[in-house]
C-alpha cells in the first residue's frame, strides 16, 4: 500500500504502524518531486505524479497496489486514481479543490486572493509559498486546528514526528512545497468520471 502525504511533510510520517503489522500489510510512503530526498521536476503536473506511480509501481512489481491520500496528497493520489495506475484508493482528511467557483463565496478572503494568485500566476504564487520553513508550516497548523487535532499534533511522540518529516521536507529548500501547494489550490483539471478503482473518503 502506498501513501501521498500531507502539505510538507516527507515519507517519515507515517500512520498506523501497528494496524498496518498486524493486516500484514507493507506501506510505502513517498516523497513527491523536491520533497525530501526526491528530485525536483520543475513544471510537475498531477498527471506526472500519476506517471511517476506506475512507473515506480512496474519497477517495484506491484501491480496496481492500493494509495492512500492524505491531506493535500489527496488530488496527487485522485489524479493515480483517474490515470488507473492503482487499484484502490482512500482519501483522508483529502484538501478541497479549493478553486472551484462553488467555493468562491465560502472562503476567507486571504485564502481567496491566494486561489485567485495560483490560478491566474502560478509563478507568482509558487514564489509566494516558496519562502515557508518547517517552523512556519508548524505554526501555521497548530494555529489554525481546533482543538481535537492539536491534542493529536502536540502528543509528544508523534509531534517530533510531525517535526522530522517537516524538517526533512524543506531539506532542498521550499520549491517543492511551493508547487505542490500551487497545483493544490489550483483547478485540479483531473476527470473524476475516469475512476473506475474503490473510493473510501475519510473525515
Amino acid at each position: 500500500m502506498l501513501l501521498s502525504p500531507g502539505a510538507a511533510t516527507s515519507r517519515h510520517l507515517g500512520f498506523g504502524a501497528e494496524a498496518v503489522a498486524d493486516l500484514g500489510l507493507r506501506l510505502i510512503s513517498l516523497d513527491r518531486p523536491g520533497l525530501g530526498t526526491s528530485s525536483p521536476a520543475k513544471g510537475r503536473t498531477f498527471a506526472a505524479f500519476a506517471e511517476d506511480i506506475g512507473v515506480f509501481a512496474d519497477r517495484m512489481r506491484l501491480g496496481r497496489p492500493a494509495l492512500v491520500g492524505n491531506s493535500q496528497g489527496a488530488p496527487f493520489a485522485l489524479a493515480c486514481a483517474a490515470a488507473g495506475v492503482i487499484g484502490a484508493l482512500a482519501v483522508v482528511s483529502g484538501a478541497d479543490e479549493v478553486a472551484d467557483p462553488r467555493f468562491a463565496d465560502v472562503l476567507p478572503p486571504e485564502l481567496r486572493r491566494l486561489v485567485d494568485l495560483a490560478v491566474t500566476d502560478p509563478e507568482a504564487a509558487a514564489a509566494n509559498f516558496a519562502g515557508f520553513t518547517p517552523q512556519a508550516m508548524w505554526d501555521m497548523v497548530m494555529d489554525n486546528s481546533p482543538a481535537c487535532d492539536l491534542a493529536v499534533y502536540q502528543e509528544e511522540s508523534f509531534a517530533a514526528a510531525y517535526r522530522r518529516a517537516l524538517q526533512e521536507a524543506f531539506v532542498q529548500g521550499g520549491e517543492g512545497y511551493a508547487r505542490d501547494t500551487v497545483l493544490a489550490m489550483g483547478r485540479w483539471e483531473i476527470d473524476f468520471s475516469s475512476i473506475k478503482v474503490p473510493v473510501d473518503v475519510w473525515y
